[in-house]
């Protein structure tokens, strides 16, 4: 990242992005741009598609002092406190990607801009140099892009680059040193540079250090943004020289270009991440010789039709009739492996045979439902295979059935083992969600021989999560914070059905969240703010409802119903609630909130990118509408968003645009007891927002506020992953699951 926000070199962007699925940090002690260069200036980059880049730039000469208090910030005067956002969007124009074309824009939207510019550059890259040129138009005062730039960097040593640059107002040359790339995991990278300015310019100061890191946003490296990164290192620039002849050029070290994932088709299994072990022996059977899976070539609807009526057709073959004890040792397998309310059974086949299913929900695992979904397969392909039995196994959680996988266990032992079965047409492990034709069907008609296995009624879910409310680069400090500690305790009841309680203890808040102060009213307080009641239940054709009823934010009551549809493989979702709450409390008392809200989302599955659009009436009676763009890099998520709303009376809607990222803080997988679990967020979040198209930067709460009622229908469908779009680009994941934790 470069202090300017956007990737590239100091000042000047290159003509690619950070690749797909990696997230790029920068911090200087400079702060480029304006007449007083001394302060901090913080840069950080998500590279949220193929060849699309998002930035976000915080940049301030004081961190603390209270602009709007005279001779508070020194005698130079409070200087600039600045929050921003960049974007970029970079094509290669050939296969081995040595030129490329950029355009960008810094600092865009809001009233207050410091640093928006617009440019445009062309790339070339060969061996250990790597070329920009472009021009820019600064639209701001403190813009540094205003008219030509040049860059010109080569890569000497695998862990040194050297690189100058010129802007019309100055030229600066950089030694960035890596660090070692055996010091660090796959794809992380890590530098220091030392920045000299030649010349005079009003931009910089004569030299500083700035520091960077470079992070993929996909711990577990199976996703699909994880083949851009390893081709953006196979592409990184080449040393001119060796500290050794024997050793290899390092593949992390340089500037590392963007490139697309290669094209799957819609029903691929994605090799394994390199670093999982093959599956052992003493977990899974071996059977014959694997070959290649057979699955149908992708139509232009992406296969749907064509897998729909083959599952229409018919279920897995029969094998006979069951033997009891059989299932009884399925059901023992699936005992403590991290899911609840297990249950075995058969469903008759019209020949007289019989296909095995097993039905849980899935409450241990808590980064994704797809680990919980491996882990099952992994135990039933144990228990069944080497036979040629069919089975099906059915996954959800709050009692509401989301994902099924249908197939026969000796290809299932050999597909969870390499990815790769010579299995007969309709054999091969299919992942079917909840909207699929046949899916219904499949539920019926089954006779259970065991059922309450691993039961979730009584066992208590104590969540203990971090509550952090902010302010970020307003006029009073660079950060300000109220820190809490969020203690949640769950009691399932019946199926779908429990009681939950949460309390704030708070922890730590800066001066500014004092009594007093102008953040004061917003701190956390020890206090229980929400008591409820909740319900969920599927309605079957790919619709599932939820009702909650209780108290939220300590002086809210009322109640919330949702419901969702989400129809045939989960590329479309549509949603709506409503609800009514009454306050209580002393600086609302008898107001009444009444949200009605509907969403519809498109799923992009092969880019793992969620486009939604909400509207309707917010959870404070301000009407309006939002529109999303939703990221996963496996279970991390960045979300970009655009949200307008007015209240009652308002003359105009206030517009604010915002990121958010959202990561699980607990473990992969909880341990519990049978009465009790602890365990941390599953999805924790944090976001940035401001007010955009207007003539003024006040801060303005109160817009846009959705009901504050968890556990929704988007928690009960895996965080709106629970779709056979989803999980047929993910079959890696599933069996990264199955391979390392078979044996627990």
């Amino acid at each position: 990242m470069s202090p300017i926000g956007f990737s590239g070199g100091l000042l000047t962007p290159s003509a690619r992005t950070l690749p797909w699925g990696t997230a790029g940090l920068r911090y200087d002690r400079q702060v480029p741009g304006p007449r007083r260069h001394q302060g901090h200036n913080y840069a950080i980059g998500f590279g949220v598609l193929p060849y699309v880049e998002a930035a976000g730039r915080v940049a301030t000469n004081d961190l603390h002092c209270n602009m709007y208090l005279p001779g508070a910030c020194g005698p130079e005067g409070p200087g600039i406190r600045d929050l921003s956002m960049s974007f970029k969007v970079a094509v290669p124009l050939d296969a081995d990607e040595r030129f490329s074309v950029a355009l960008g824009a810094t600092d865009l939207g809001g009233a207050a801009t410091n640093f928006r510019s617009y440019y445009g550059a062309l790339g070339w890259r060969q061996g250990a140099f790597d070329l920009t040129l472009g021009t820019g138009q600064a639209e701001s005062r403190s813009a540094v892009l205003s008219g030509p730039f040049a860059r010109l960097a080569v890569q000497v040593l695998p862990m040194l680059q050297l690189s100058a640059e010129r802007v019309p107002d100055g030229s600066w040359v950089t030694a960035r040193l890596f660090a070692a790339p055996g010091w660090l995991p796959d794809h992380w990278q890590a530098f220091v540079d030392v920045n000299r300015r030649i010349g005079d310019s009003h931009h910089t100061d004569s030299s500083w250090f700035a520091a960077g890191l470079n992070i993929p946003l996909d711990f577990l490296g199976t996703g699909r943004s994880t083949d851009a990164q390893r081709r953006a290192a196979a592409l990184a620039p080449a040393p001119l020289f060796r500290l050794s002849d024997g050793a290899p050029p390092s593949a992390e070290a340089g500037v590392q270009p963007v490139a697309p994932a290669p094209a799957a088709t819609a029903t691929a299994a994605p090799a394994m991440a390199d670093r999982t072990a093959p599956i052992g022996a003493d977990a899974l059977p071996r059977i014959g010789q694997p070959g290649l899976p057979r699955v149908p070539a992708p139509a232009a609807d992406g296969g749907r039709l064509a897998q729909q009526a083959e599952l229409a057709a018919a279920a897995p073959p029969a094998a006979g009739p069951v033997d009891p004890a059989l299932l009884a040792r399925l059901a023992e397998a699936l005992d403590h492996v991290g899911v609840e309310d297990v249950a075995v059974g058969e469903q008759p086949g019209p020949d007289g045979g019989a296909t095995i299913v097993v039905r849980a929900d899935n409450a241990g695992w808590r980064w994704n439902d797809l680990d919980a979904l491996g882990v099952v397969l992994a135990r039933v392909a144990r228990v069944l295979a080497p036979g040629d039995v069919p089975f099906r196994v059915v996954l959800g959680r709050r009692g509401v059935p989301t994902l099924m996988v249908d197939g026969t266990a000796a290809c299932l032992a050999a597909f969870l083992r390499t990815g790769a079965a010579d299995c007969p047409r309709g054999e091969a492990p299919v992942l079917r969600s909840s909207g699929d034709l046949g899916f219904d069907r499949a539920l019926r008609d089954i006779r259970w021989a065991h059922t309450g296995g691993n039961p979730s009624w009584g066992r208590t879910r104590v969540t203990i999560a971090p509550g952090l409310r902010s302010a970020v680069a307003t006029e009073y400090g660079i950060f300000d914070y109220s820190l809490a500690a969020e203690v949640g305790v769950e009691v399932p009841l019946w199926t779908g059905a429990s009681v939950e309680m949460r309390r704030s203890f708070p922890l730590s808040h800066s001066e500014d969240y004092d009594t007093g102060r102008v953040y004061g009213p917003d701190r956390h307080r020890t206090v229980t703010d929400r008591v409820l009641f909740h319900q969920t239940l599927s309605l079957g054709h790919g619709v599932s409802a939820r009702a909650a009823l209780g108290r939220v934010f300590d002086d809210w009551r009322g109640g919330l119903g949702e419901v969702r549809w989400q129809p045939w493989d989960g590329r479309h979702r549509i949603g709506a609630l409503a609800g009514q709450f009454r306050n209580d409390g002393s600086l609302r008392a008898g107001f009444t909130a009444e949200p009605m809200l509907a969403s519809y989302r498109y799923l992009v599955a092969p880019l793992d990118w969620a486009i939604e659009v909400t509207a309707g009436r917010f959870f404070l009676n301000d009407t309006g509408w939002a529109v999303g763009s939703r990221h996963w890099f496996g279970d991390f998520a960045v979300s970009a968003y655009v949200r307008s709303s007015a209240h009652p009376n308002q003359p105009q809607p206030q517009r604010f645009a915002g990121i958010q990222f959202e990561l699980p803080l607990t473990p992969r997988r909880e341990m519990d007891s049978r009465w009790l679990r602890i365990q941390g967020a599953d999805r924790w979040s944090y976001g940035v927002e401001s007010l955009v198209g207007d003539s003024h930067n006040l801060l303005t709460a109160g817009h846009g506020v959705l009901p504050p009622v968890p556990n929704g229908l988007d928690a009960v469908h895996n965080h709106d992953r629970a779709s056979s779009a989803y999980g047929r680009h993910h079959w890696g994941r599933i069996r990264q699951a199955a391979q390392r934790f078979s044996g627990h």
